[in-house]
């Protein structure tokens, strides 16, 4: 009888490390920085949908921080706190805060933490062992500045336009990289459109990415607070933008392709750019209808004066 041959199996064969589930992303533009993130949490039984932006006061340096993730939630979450209390407990005395400053705190507990926790862990450097990547943002209020920094298993790098932890990484720089030039600073609302474009892509077409879009505003003039979206119809601009780009492709790099049917072609794009404006525009005014409901929190650490709603005026009754 000729027995069965089990197949080789190396059970021990380290698999390649894999950034977990979500995309975050911190972009430098016109008087701040932009950090955003998707909501969904995935590895378990079930998928859920959770904030993946913490921001936190550092009041002794007079400054503000921002943080998002992608990895293990539980050690990414369990980090940001110990980064948050070591920045916290900086005397006065040594403000203002500085890049130096924040770039050895984070190393110093980050690389703390990996000693004490995952690597010793039997599952680190697998494809389902723990992992942490940091996204964070700093607000200098004495010198009126933004940084952004990354982190990579215990090494932190100071980035520059902007920056993507998880695993939406690579589909999202491969996005914006035609959009973007590294001397570039981009206004606000083009920041905000710009990264609301990412997200929608990555959402689409990378697992493990997905839910609602968050959005954090770090502001050189002292503004930290949540950004409410004001002009998002994603899936009409940036699926849209795919199409056009497409057509421009080809108009420009077919030189068989008639002229006229090219011109058609770009008439047809400026047709249809024209409509999503239109659009726009009556979803702005809509949204702005209603905006007393849908800009979320004051300023964080200064809540400031809520406006006051008016009243509607009593009918007198006429006997």
């Amino acid at each position: 009888m000729i027995s069965a041959r089990p197949l080789p199996r190396n059970l021990d064969q380290r698999l390649p490390v894999r950034k977990r589930m979500t995309i975050a992303a911190g972009f430098q533009c016109q008087g701040g920085l932009l950090i955003c993130a998707d909501t969904l949490v995935s590895g378990g039984d079930v998928n859920i949908a959770e904030k993946k932006i913490y921001a936190f006061n550092i009041p002794n340096m007079n400054a503000n921080a921002v943080f998002s993730f992608a990895g293990t939630v539980p050690h990414c979450r369990s980090a940001i706190n110990k980064i948050y209390h070591a920045l916290n407990a900086l005397p006065q005395s040594e403000s203002p805060l500085t890049d130096l400053m924040v770039n050895g705190i984070i190393e110093d507990v980050i690389t703390q933490y990996y000693q004490q926790h995952l690597f010793k862990h039997p599952r680190f450097g697998y494809a389902d062992g723990p992992s942490i990547y940091l996204l964070a943002a700093i607000q200098y209020r004495d010198t009126k500045s933004t940084s952004l920094f990354t982190t990579v298993e215990d090494a932190v790098t100071q980035e520059g336009s902007f920056a993507f932890v998880g695993v939406g990484e690579p589909i999202a720089r491969y996005i914006i990289e035609p959009l973007v030039y590294p001397a570039m600073r981009m206004q606000p609302k083009h920041a905000l459109l710009l990264a609301d474009h990412v997200l929608h892509q990555v959402k689409r077409f990378v697992p493990d990415c997905g839910g609602a879009s968050l959005f954090f505003w770090l502001g050189h003039d002292g503004s930290f607070h949540h950004a409410s979206p004001q002009i998002m119809l994603p899936e009409l601009y940036s699926d849209t933008w795919r199409r056009i780009t497409a057509d421009l492709f080809y108009a420009a790099a077919d030189v068989d392709l008639d002229d006229h049917v090219v011109g058609i072609g770009l008439m047809m794009a400026e047709k249809r750019i024209k409509e999503i404006r239109k659009e726009q525009r009556v979803e702005k005014k809509r949204r702005d209808s209603l905006r007393r409901w849908l800009i979320p929190a004051p300023l964080i650490g200064d809540p400031g004066t809520p406006p006051k709603i008016p009243r509607p005026k009593k009918r007198s009754r006429k006997s």
